[in-house]
């Protein structure tokens, strides 16, 4: 099944930048997980994303709800997502280190400017409601 999964996340590349992200489908639980969103008082519901590894570093964005459709992944901040990815995620995961910056704040306009919401390390949220279709960049923050 690992090895399956891995040959999986290998085929389809595509990115957040245009470069390093990774075209999968994960299939979410129907079990609600911690809440996700530290401030903006967000209205989403949260869901456990099974598939996407914890720990590795990277920040997750998908243009559907329950982590579907196109998947784009980026370690480090990212402050012009590419137009596969720009103002089309519709729910996200903090897959990040833990470290002092494991936090991700997004925001809705490129440069870190907008409006913007935070997501603990090892949170998502499976469908964004107030900041669906509206991301453009984000980064790594110690906190919010």
């Amino acid at each position: 099944m690992r090895k399956a999964q891995l040959a999986l996340v290998g085929l389809g590349v595509a990115a957040l930048t245009g470069s390093g992200a990774v075209a999968a489908q994960a299939t979410p639980t129907a079990a609600p997980a911690r809440a996700a969103v530290v401030d903006s008082n967000v209205d989403a519901q949260v869901r456990n994303c099974n598939s996407v590894n914890r720990n590795t570093g990277y920040v997750h964005a998908w243009t559907k709800p329950k982590c579907q459709g196109y998947h784009g992944r980026k370690r480090g901040n990212d402050s012009n997502y590419s137009s596969s990815i720009d103002d089309k995620a519709t729910s996200v995961v903090n897959s990040g280190w833990k470290h002092q910056n494991d936090t991700v704040k997004f925001y809705t306009k490129t440069k870190y400017r907008g409006d913007r919401f935070c997501l603990n390390r090892g949170d998502q949220i499976s469908t964004l409601k107030k900041f669906n279709d509206r991301i453009s960049s984000h980064r790594w923050v110690n906190g919010c």
